[in-house]
């Protein structure tokens, strides 16, 4: 597509975008001379690490920036401006002219409101449509991005459905309207690998069945290999590359780009290819006698009579003392609850639970407490996990508070050790949560869940949420942590790449159940398992030519998951 075209044809055109923020120590730029056009039905990859300025170009095009923000440029969708003073006219090009898909469907949708009744809102708010023909059409929209029986879901809270099917409706809702120009936020971000590629599929379908354009901001180079056609690569605000994928993807000419994909956790599908680097590999860390957590037949149930829910059945694996163990699976597969019955927090209905050689459920309420002291947890959403009114002195020291008896001067020693150990500046100690990075924030959280130095430590999607660069700093700061500490590491995560880089054995979930388990190299390179095979065969590679050959493969022999 020529650059003639896509200045007469563009869905959003952005000329010489600046960006600054207002604060206290003064102005902050945050975009500076960006100009990007994107054309109807093409897809346009927005990349570059936390902090680059990719969000905020992506708020300035729904017009959503702070109070304090000033811009200067011209940015206009659908030949609509967006920098226009009256908030009524940029409520008419909301929701029906440009739309946004955000990184998390749970904040994005109101809690309280049936999803049928969200999605009628947004129609029944740009048009005249009656209320029962808006309804009718959520029950079209729901069907269109493929949540079944449409008809009874839309009586549904959001809390009654799954991570993947919650994005759905955000999708439903912001196509409601067949806007020009789709935004999608790290929409897959949090979405295990079978989930993101229906959701990619269902966008690439919406982009060349509608003529939408899309603005995808990710900092998932697979995604982009898979679903972008041209990609533009941002650094601390500017725009510093920008081309079809294939060249900036296979050819990247400036030093960051190539960074960035150097810092990709890559797959290894074959015994042809050579082994990722991987410092904490099946050799690395020799198996121990002593065995950290046991899992044993058992099971959990959710409700009662008709509404009974089996959400794990007979799960059973050992992880010994200074191992990892991968648990993977799509939405819904048992991995989260796995991590909850593992620290007491769910009781399970059949089996039991063994925490150093001690089944949980026969332990006084004391002793109990003890043993859930030596047990570290990282949850995927570091500004979810921390207090946002405590520093972080006292969010990294609070464990302490409760478990341990020392001296102020004691627990900032040990507090200011540990963030040492997680490569963090001694500044940080007075700074809020707010004030961090994502990398940062998670450093924090790492460093809380090891102040008590456990030995067992739950990570629940503890990267999905970072960038490449930061989440490749983060599984380093990790592995060298566990190397340091010994302690035993249940590693729950929807990236294999990044499963099979920090695992000696793996469990692959389904429906709650293990299906297959075994050494990393084994499981993830020669699976047994049906199931596994579709996983894999679902995870995008870096290589848009590769990832191309592996869509038509997948293509021919059907979709993931069927």
């Amino acid at each position: 597509m020529t650059s003639t075209t896509l200045a007469t044809e563009a869905a959003l055109k952005i000329d010489d975008l600046n960006v600054a923020f207002t604060a206290e120590s003064g102005t902050v730029p945050a975009v500076e001379g960006v100009s990007l056009q994107v054309a109807p039905g093409e897809v346009l990859a927005l990349v570059g690490e936390s902090g680059s300025g990719k969000s905020t170009v992506a708020l300035t095009a729904m017009g959503l920036l702070p109070s304090n923000a000033q811009m200067t440029g011209n940015v206009s969708v659908a030949g609509s401006t967006i920098d226009v003073p009256d908030g009524r006219s940029l409520n008419k090009i909301r929701g029906r002219v440009v739309s946004m898909v955000f990184q998390e469907p749970a904040s994005a949708l109101n809690p309280l409101k049936r999803i049928g009744d969200q999605i009628a809102e947004v129609i029944t708010n740009h048009t005249d449509v009656p209320a029962r023909e808006a309804k009718a059409r959520a029950v079209t929209l729901l069907d269109r991005v493929g949540i079944a029986d449409p008809e009874q879901r839309i009586r549904d809270y959001p809390f009654q459905l799954s991570g993947g099917q919650r994005q759905r409706v955000v999708i439903a809702i912001a196509i409601a309207n067949d806007p020009a120009l789709l935004i999608a936020d790290e929409p897959t971000t949090a979405l295990d690998v079978t989930v993101q590629a229906e959701i990619l599929d269902l966008l690439r379908s919406l982009a060349s069945g509608t003529n939408t354009a899309v603005l995808l901001v990710t900092h998932n180079m697979g995604v982009v290999a898979d679903f972008a056609e041209r990609v533009a690569v941002m650094l601390k605000g500017e725009l510093v590359e920008s081309g079809q994928v294939n060249d900036v993807l296979l050819h990247p000419q400036h030093e960051y780009t190539r960074r960035l994909l150097k810092a990709v956790p890559r797959l290894r599908v074959t015994t042809d290819e050579p082994d990722p680097e991987n410092t904490n590999t099946e050799s690395a860390v020799s198996a121990s006698e002593h065995i950290a957590l046991e899992f044993e037949n058992v099971s959990v149930t959710y409700g009662r009579g008709r509404r009974r829910f089996e959400a794990l059945k007979s799960v059973s694996f050992q992880l010994p003392q200074s191992a990892t163990l991968g648990l993977v699976g799509e939405s819904g597969s048992g991995k989260s609850t796995t991590g909850r019955a593992a620290i007491g927090l769910l009781k399970p209905s059949a089996g039991s639970v063994r925490l150093f050689n001690r089944d949980l459920r026969s332990l006084p309420w004391r002793t109990r407490r003890k043993f859930q002291a030596q047990i570290g947890i990282v949850l995927q959403d570091p500004v979810a996990s921390l207090d946002p009114r405590m520093s972080v002195m006292d969010c990294v020291a609070e464990p302490l508070m409760t478990h341990r008896r020392l001296s102020g001067t004691e627990r900032r020693q040990k507090v200011a050790s540990l963030l040492d150990s997680v490569h963090l500046p001694a500044g940080v100690i007075r700074r809020f949560p707010h004030e961090l990075s994502g990398g940062q924030r998670q450093r924090v959280s790492m460093a809380r869940a090891l102040i008590l130095e456990p030995r067992l430590l739950i990570a629940d999607e503890a990267t999905s949420a970072l960038d490449v660069s930061v989440q490749a700093s983060v599984l380093s700061v990790l592995t060298e942590l566990q190397q340091t500490y010994g302690f035993a590491c249940l590693f729950i995560s929807h990236d294999l790449a990044v499963v099979q880089q920090m695992s000696q054995t793996v469990a692959v979930m389904r429906r709650g159940e293990i299906v297959e388990s075994g050494p990393t190299g084994s499981v993830l390179v020669n699976p047994e398992v049906e199931y596994t095979r579709e996983l894999l065969s679902a995870a995008p590679v870096p290589d848009p030519v590769v990832q191309k050959q592996r869509r038509r493969t997948v293509e021919v022999g059907g979709s993931v998951g069927q």
